[in-house]
């Protein structure tokens, strides 16, 4: 009787580690999950400032043109390639195609926003004025994650 009741405590203390590594595994999923959710919104908010700049050149303009030309907080939507003003309260909406915008969607809980600063100095030479450093920020949760890249006047 006595290598019964050991053998099932045996098997319960077995069992409680392994709930307890599942409850681990799941919780690190999610983590996981979000953070590369927020990799590719952090990513997805350079390369449309990226694109503004590029639109710039194809259109005749200057390169920095509708860029801000001070430090600044500004919010973007893949939807339009213009930038809009800063709401640090705005939250990203996921649409019934899986695209995260400001529109209209289920609300998520990802917010981005971009920082822009002018006035770093992008070459050992000092050339301010010949780049923007542009800082994407995404935020959820407990977490945030930031995606830093210089935009260069590379074709002057």
């Amino acid at each position: 009787m006595i290598d019964v009741i050991f053998a099932i405590g045996i098997i319960l203390v077995s069992l409680i580690s392994i709930l307890g590594l599942l409850r681990y595994v799941i919780i690190a999923g999610r983590v996981s999950n979000d953070k590369f959710i927020a990799t590719n919104l952090a990513e997805e908010g350079v390369e449309i400032i990226r694109a503004i700049r590029d639109s710039n050149w194809l259109a005749g303009g200057n390169w920095d043109d509708n860029l801000p030309s001070a430090a600044e907080y500004k919010r973007v939507d893949y939807r339009q390639n213009i930038l809009l003003n800063d709401d640090p309260n705005a939250y990203l909406n996921i649409d019934s195609s899986g695209f995260y915008s400001y529109d209209a969607g289920t609300p998520t809980k990802f917010q981005r926003r971009i920082y822009f600063d002018p006035t770093v100095q992008c070459t050992p030479a000092g050339d301010v004025g010949q780049c923007i450093h542009v800082v994407s920020e995404v935020k959820w949760e407990n977490y945030t994650l930031v995606i830093e890249d210089r935009l260069y006047n590379w074709r002057p």
